[in-house]
């Protein structure tokens, strides 16, 4: 295979050195930065203006200095911090902060499987099929609709996550064990350099995930700090870049061992197409977990023509199916023609599944 047609999950793995090496040092940095003291309220926020004075190449070094010997000064007891470098101790603390900081979002604690899966379906359905969905899982024996982690892990790449200058939020749980769930909502509010690298190393290491949930919110792409992100206007590249994206995001999917839903939602005029070896991915998926896969819901994604036979068949042979979602795939007539048969002659428990707006059952 010739090196440019590596798939964008390969290249990944081609740094896998790199970030094992980041993994180790970032573990390091975390068991460090939560045996440091905390800061008042005072001392966090003149902390952030150094920051800020610091990434925009205004701060001057005298105050960086005296601000972090006066910490050390004041926080003696902690031996320890005398002997981190003033550079370090900033990195630290900023992760510290950082995480206490976004805490709350992070842990998304209020999550609905159940309405993010009604509000895909949109008008179609009346408000108390949220209800339906939660009862009707229950009563097949299956927690997938319930939030048993007590919180889905809240992940949202926007521009924050492409300046790397500073440490995102996103940089901080991939490595912290803290933000460890078995469910997992990714939010993509623009496309950048390296969010296809920062989406594999929060995957990569979480293989015991049981639900993910990805959506595409905004059809933008990063520029510069302090520059509005630009709207994609040639439909071929944000076919491209969002293939990259879906590319990692399936492959990582791939290797995990348990998986039992998964959503792909593009937001309204987020739609894209995708590329035959993605389609064959979704199919790979299936495959293997035919008898784990309790939810599947993709929104406007369009499917590849030629490889749409073959993920139908993969859906037919999903044993342990109960929610089901296309919208806005554009199914071929012959295929529609194909899931209209298979949903006359369903013998398995289910909830809900839909190929199309003419092809739609709902149990009672």
């Amino acid at each position: 295979m010739a090196k440019n047609d590596r798939s964008t999950f390969e290249k990944n793995i081609s740094y896998s050195t790199s970030q094992l090496s980041s993994f180790i040092i970032n573990g390091i940095k975390l068991e460090m930065a939560s045996k440091l003291p905390l800061l008042s309220e005072v001392e966090v926020k003149y902390h952030n203006e150094i920051i800020v004075k610091s990434n925009k190449n205004i701060l001057d070094k005298d105050e960086f200095d005296n601000f972090f010997n006066t910490l050390k000064k004041n926080y003696s007891n902690f031996i320890e911090m005398s002997y981190i470098p003033n550079e370090l101790l900033s990195n630290l603390y900023s992760q510290v902060i950082n995480i206490e900081e976004h805490k709350y979002l992070l842990k998304n604690r209020y999550f609905s499987y159940a309405s993010f899966l009604m509000k895909m379906i949109e008008k179609t359905v009346s408000e108390d099929f949220i209800e339906h969905i939660e009862t009707k899982f229950e009563a097949l024996s299956s927690n997938c609709m319930q939030n048993y982690d007590g919180f889905w892990l809240n992940a949202l790449f926007n521009s924050d996550c492409s300046n790397k200058s500073k440490t995102s939020i996103n940089d901080i749980i991939k490595f912290n064990k803290e933000f460890t769930s078995l469910s997992i909502l990714i939010t993509i509010e623009l496309f950048y350099n390296k969010l296809e690298q920062d989406i594999y190393e929060l995957l990569i290491n979480r293989l015991e995930t049981k639900r993910v949930v990805i959506q595409i919110e905004q059809r933008s792409f990063f520029i510069n700090n302090n520059i509005q992100p630009m709207i994609y206007c040639d439909d071929e590249e944000w076919n491209v870049d969002m293939n990259k994206v879906l590319n990692v995001f399936l492959n990582c999917i791939n290797l995990m061992t348990d998986i039992q839903g998964i959503s792909i939602l593009a937001g309204k005029n987020c739609s894209f197409l995708l590329n035959d070896k993605n389609c064959e991915l979704i199919s790979s998926i299936l495959k293997v977990n035919k008898d784990k896969i309790e939810v599947l819901s993709i929104c406007r994604i369009e499917l590849f023509s030629s490889k749409q036979s073959n993920i139908l068949e993969s859906v037919f042979k999903l044993n342990n199916l109960k929610f089901l979602l296309f919208k806005a795939v554009k199914f071929t007539e012959e295929n529609l023609k194909k899931a209209m048969c298979y949903t006359k002659n369903i013998t398995h428990p289910y909830c809900y599944i839909r190929f199309s707006k003419k092809c739609v059952i709902a149990s009672d």
